[in-house]
């Protein structure tokens, strides 16, 4: 219970923080409770966390309550001026993926890999995406990749957003020459129930962040999708499992 309480306080304080015209850029609670769950695991640990887009720095402030132990590190394209309370926090100044300004971050702590990343940073789909593939192979095996405020790539006023179209969702295509396995089911009256399905597909909103993480979905069934029933190259996906919730999305990387 007393652990719960000091938890409880130090979301009370990170809100303390923010002026009321700030509040917009602050995190919502149940963001706060997701990292609280995730990060719990890593919170007597000598950790390497790195958030891409720092604003004011009141989030790295914070990530070093939660994590004591750890080496808690900001990259932003603007400057940042906030003192901060412990020497463990650092901030760098560029572009969110500037693969060589990861790895000299890295190098700055003596450190190869990260074990924490989170991207808070332009939630511009591409963006997002070019920063994944430039962190994900410096994420240590274990380590958490998080990705907020993936809803942006539903607003149309939104760089690499789209307005969300009602008539694609939850519906299921298929094959334009889908009628032919019918007509030759109607004229031969049997055929293996694959063959009744042939060409079917889900439409879905693919723009911006939310068609990222679709990708993503298709990585964490690489097996399935390379076994010999697929494509038959066997390859093992890099993700252990994919978490998705309202504005977050969590992943881990794969164990060796």
């Amino acid at each position: 219970m007393h652990h719960a309480n000091a938890l409880a306080a130090v979301d009370a304080e990170y809100y303390s923080w923010y002026a009321e015209e700030q509040r917009y850029a602050a995190k919502p609670p149940h963001y706060l409770a997701l990292y609280k769950q995730y990060l719990a695991p890593f919170a007597e640990k000598d950790v390497a966390l790195l958030e891409l887009g720092v604003f004011d720095g009141h989030s790295l402030e914070y990530y070093s309550r939660l994590l004591p132990q750890g080496r808690i590190m900001g990259l932003d394209i603007n400057p940042c001026t906030r003192r901060f309370s412990t020497d463990r926090v650092a901030v760098y100044q560029g572009s969110q993926d500037d693969a060589a300004l990861h790895r000299h971050i890295l190098a700055q702590h003596n450190r190869e890999q990260f074990d924490i990343i989170i991207d808070d940073c332009s939630h511009i789909g591409s963006l997002t995406s070019n920063s994944f593939h430039a962190l994900f192979p410096l994420l240590a095996p274990g380590g958490l990749y998080i990705i907020e405020d993936w809803g942006t790539g539903y607003f149309p006023g939104y760089a690499g957003g789209k307005r969300f179209n009602p008539r694609d969702h939850l519906v299921c295509k298929k094959w334009a020459l889908a009628w032919i396995p019918s007509l030759i089911l109607k004229i031969f009256k049997r055929m293996p129930n694959r063959f009744r399905y042939h060409g079917e597909y889900f439409k879905s909103h693919r723009y911006g962040i939310p068609g990222f993480i679709k990708q993503l979905v298709d990585e964490v069934g690489m097996a399935e999708a390379t076994s010999s029933a697929g494509i038959g190259t066997n390859t093992m996906s890099r993700i252990e499992y994919l978490h998705v919730y309202p504005g977050v999305v969590v992943m881990q990387k794969r164990r060796a």
